[in-house]
């Protein structure tokens, strides 16, 4: 659904941009806070957008949705252009060569009423993680606008990336070459997700932080079905970067990129095959069909929370926090409380988790004894800050993470059987 402004809401915005504009400071090219932030602020007190129209802002950018928005685009184009090179702090008004005031709140307002636009995301997937994902097709559609699918010639020549270090001139004859992987190759497999929304310059909006997330919970899937392991023999430094592209008419422009870094960075990168695609197709197979389910179910939001959290629970060496995130991964699954307030936590997951996934009377006994178990370290970690895992504590663990990975394969077994 496109944002609705009403031509009174449009010259309330341009007429507040055009007072507000002039006492915005610059050092050094960047934009310097002062009271000019907090007069941004303001736009989004007194712009009384219809409470629909400004959810949609808030779930695209954030909240106070305008100011930021005006904020991030007076960023990026300051970034863009080079005004001002020196240390000296001038006002955006005292600059020669800059457009009317005018002209940058209709520019302002043209970008801000565009909303919500269409992207199509491309991240190069790690090498190794690219022989688990396909190991003979071309493409796996994972849903309406999530695929993994193989890298050609035709893509390199389609989709354009704008170097980054030819920042001194205009963008639109900045140096065109194709798009590389951090490697500086073309990526082997790519994983594509289309969505509607708006990507800031900077990255801070919403809609990264939303694309991040899907991006941790569809390899918490694959870890789930036991496509994939992770691998944590190395310590990888480095980063990746995933391509941004708007649609624009009938053709599409290169927008910028996310850079991927950290301990993300180094999870994803120490992605392992579990199976070798020659003797595992059938259970690939059935896999990738439970994936798949989980990404387009309307009812599967916990499942998809509970796959990301346990994806985080792989990153970094901490065990303590890992632990404690892999017992969130069953609060989100089967901690709701309604029904059970006479309950504890741990005896509402423990009683759950031993009716879903038990087999018979006896394997539910093992698993609401080992539960315990399991939430008593939980307890220790939080309530009383437990130093380490010992080695019982660990074998806990690993039974914890077999116990979830159970549950959510259960959840989206039951979603597919409703459908």
């Amino acid at each position: 659904m496109a944002i609705k402004i009403t031509d009174t809401q449009k010259k309330k915005i341009i007429g507040q941009l055009r007072q507000i504009l002039p006492k915005a400071q610059l050092r050094k090219n960047y934009l310097l806070l002062n009271n000019f932030k907090n007069e941004l602020n303001a736009l989004d007190s007194s712009i009384n957008i219809d409470g629909e129209y400004m959810r949609q802002f808030n779930i695209f950018v954030g909240d106070k949705p305008i100011s930021k928005f005006c904020f991030q685009w007076l960023k990026k184009e300051l970034w863009a252009r080079k005004y001002i090179e020196t240390a000296k702090t001038k006002y955006l008004s005292e600059l020669d060569d800059i457009p009317s005031f005018e002209q940058i709140s209709q520019e302002i307002f043209d970008e801000l009423s565009g909303i919500p636009y269409s992207y199509t995301l491309i991240y190069p997937l790690p090498e190794r993680m690219s022989t688990i994902v396909l190991p003979s097709e071309d493409i796996v559609t994972l849903g309406d606008h999530i695929a993994i699918r193989r890298w050609s010639k035709e893509d390199a020549k389609n989709l354009k990336e704008v170097s980054l270090y030819e920042t001194e001139v205009p963008a639109k004859t900045r140096e065109i070459r194709a798009v590389r992987s951090i490697e500086g190759k073309d990526p082997e497999v790519v994983l594509e997700i289309k969505t509607r929304g708006y990507f800031d310059f900077a990255n801070e909006f919403n809609c990264a932080h939303d694309l991040i997330g899907i991006i941790r919970s569809i390899v918490g899937l694959y870890i789930t079905t036991g496509l994939i392991d992770i691998s944590q023999d190395e310590n990888k430094l480095g980063s990746s970067v995933i391509y941004k592209y708007r649609s624009e008419a009938d053709h599409i422009n290169f927008d910028g990129i996310l850079i991927v870094t950290g301990g993300l960075y180094a999870t994803l990168a120490d992605c392992v095959p579990t199976k070798t695609k020659e003797t595992a197709l059938p259970e690939r197979q059935k896999a990738t069909e439970l994936i798949i389910t989980a990404l387009n179910s309307k009812k599967s939001d916990r499942i998809l929370l509970a796959s990301r959290w346990l994806f985080d629970s792989f990153i970094g060496d901490n065990d303590l926090l890992s632990f404690v995130q892999t017992t969130i991964c069953m609060e989100i699954l089967l901690g709701d409380q309604k029904y059970a307030d006479h309950l504890s936590v741990g005896d509402i997951l423990s009683n759950r988790c031993a009716y879903m996934i038990g087999h018979n009377d006896a394997d539910r006994d093992t698993i609401l004894k080992e539960f315990r178990k399991i939430y008593s370290v939980r307890s220790e970690i939080v309530h009383r800050g437990k130093a380490r895992l010992n080695s019982e504590d660990i074998e806990q663990f690993l039974k914890l993470r077999e116990y979830v990975k159970r549950v959510i394969i259960k959840e989206i077994t039951l979603l597919s059987e409703s459908a």
